[in-house]
């Protein structure tokens, strides 16, 4: 089950299998903040903060396993290599060609399967959209562009 919070506050809630004798006391609080809160408590355990768009696009990339289909040296794999794309027009499966800038991104990365670049299937999953923030998609491009 995944619950997307909407209202900050304070809440608990309790296991919705039978699952077992202590059924009954499978409970867990929840906390939802702001995004800047959450950022702000990511940063107070990790340690880690950086300011630097590219940096994140990067931790970014290697955590969510864009790097397992998108090479960052030209080679061709499984999704379009990222060297150099930005700023250059592809050509999509359906003939037509569209120029790799930010709303072309993020619409691949939210929506992967509206404009496949020709020579490609569409593999990638469609789950990004619930999984990123849009400012997470922001460092991403970000990172994409630094690969000239």
């Amino acid at each position: 089950l995944r619950v997307t919070p909407n209202r900050p506050g304070e809440y608990s809630l309790a296991c919705a299998e039978l699952c077992g004798l202590q059924h009954a006391y499978m409970t867990a609080k929840v906390k939802v903040v702001s995004q800047a809160e959450f950022d702000d408590w990511v940063v107070s355990l990790t340690g880690e903060v950086s300011g630097d768009p590219v940096e994140r696009g990067s931790k970014l990339v290697t955590q969510y396993g864009c790097v397992a289909c998108h090479s960052l040296d030209g080679t061709k794999i499984v999704g379009p290599s990222w060297k150099g794309i930005y700023g250059h027009e592809v050509t999509l499966s359906d003939g037509t060609t569209v120029e790799v800038n930010d709303d072309y991104l993020k619409e691949s990365i939210i929506n992967p399967a509206s404009q496949l670049v020709q020579g490609y299937q569409n593999l990638m999953p469609a789950t990004y959209r619930d999984q990123l923030t849009d400012a997470q998609i922001a460092d991403i491009i970000e990172f994409i562009k630094s690969l000239r």
